[in-house]
């Protein structure tokens, strides 16, 4: 099982040897840092699509945070030429310390984007404050199921869920057809809720609806029933993939390029 301070270490050794990498520290809560790292394309000053990536905002479902260092650490090679990235790596670590969803004060900062922000969430909102991204995908762990999903919002752009969904399945069952809370997968596992049924509060309707991110993924990893080698996989296959989709796209049009 990982330790925060482990986390801490990796992401410092990477900023400190990468090039083209900014680290900041956007929080502390209970003297443990809120990372937020800036990973420039390979091709600086040109302009190429940025991509947020972010785990860890519930602090019992390690996988996502492993998979962001290991993406970070073994496979960003592959992609410095296409794309800017933005990470948040682990959004709650106080939460990650003691394997608790919630944070210091109890509190599901998930749920908090819209109303009353945590300091987490807070501090999202102000170092995002003029940014704009071509995917947010975001990574995240469901006990009760025994297969992948995933949640898309997109505005009017090429989905991509069910290819998504189609790798993940080469690792692992899919959630398909079956209820998550009152929604219901489709037969590829994607869930794309309508404008009405939107929960308030969690961070990728907060930036979908303020345009600053023109499409978002919530991947879902069934924690009770996979490994988490087999979780950290999973998340990875799913970014890899969204990658993959994003240049192929035929019609990419970089309205959000900065």
């Amino acid at each position: 099982m990982l330790n925060y301070q482990s986390v801490v270490e990796r992401i410092e050794s990477f900023s400190n040897h990468s090039p083209n990498v900014t680290l900041q520290t956007v929080a502390r809560i209970a003297e443990l840092p809120i990372f937020f790292l800036q990973v420039l394309s390979a091709n600086f000053g040109q302009s190429m699509p940025k991509i947020l990536i972010s785990a860890g905002i519930h602090g019992d479902e390690p996988a996502g945070v492993e998979a962001i260092l290991t993406f970070l650490e073994q496979h960003l090679p592959r992609w410095r030429d296409q794309f800017h990235f933005d990470v948040f790596p682990c959004l709650n670590p106080f939460g990650f310390s003691h394997n608790l969803r919630e944070n210091s004060d109890g509190i599901d900062i998930n749920r908090t984007f819209e109303d009353e922000p945590t300091v987490e969430a807070r501090a999202v909102q102000s170092v995002l404050e003029h940014s704009k991204y071509d995917l947010f995908i975001e990574f995240h762990e469901d006990w009760e199921y025994d297969g992948f999903y995933l949640f898309e919002l997109s505005e009017n752009r090429l989905q991509l869920g069910e290819s998504i969904t189609s790798a993940v399945s080469l690792i692992g069952k899919l959630h398909q057809n079956a209820l998550v809370d009152e929604y219901r997968t489709n037969k590829k596992a994607v869930l794309r809720p309508t404008s009405e049924v939107r929960v308030r509060g969690p961070m990728p309707v907060y930036l979908f609806k303020r345009k600053k991110a023109c499409r978002t993924i919530t991947c879902e990893t069934p924690s009770s029933f996979w490994s988490m080698s087999k979780r950290v996989d999973a998340h990875l296959k799913a970014l890899t993939t969204a990658l993959d989709c994003l240049l192929k796209e035929n019609q990419y049009r970089p309205e959000f390029y900065q």
